[in-house]
């Protein structure tokens, strides 16, 4: 069985996609590709199996808080 996951992260994907492109893994099991669009940064998992799907996601969403922390910081607003 193969599943699927896509993340969708509005604004400028500059900086976004340098965090993530860093992080970049494919394996056996699953990977993930990532593109930006008009609306932001989409990245799209893959896997063979719900444990791989699970480890991909917990790595994207620790670089999204990163990010999403990195904005705050560059924009006054941290808490």
């Amino acid at each position: 069985m193969t599943y699927t996951a896509v993340i969708t992260v509005p604004g400028n994907p500059k900086v976004l996609m340098r965090c993530i492109r860093e992080q970049h893994s494919r394996n056996d099991r699953g990977g993930y590709t990532v593109k930006t669009t008009p609306k932001g940064t989409t990245v799209t998992i893959t896997s063979r199996d719900g444990v791989a799907l699970r480890a991909t996601l917990n790595s994207i969403t620790k670089m999204l808080i990163i990010f999403e922390r990195m904005q705050e910081v560059a924009h006054g607003s941290a808490k």
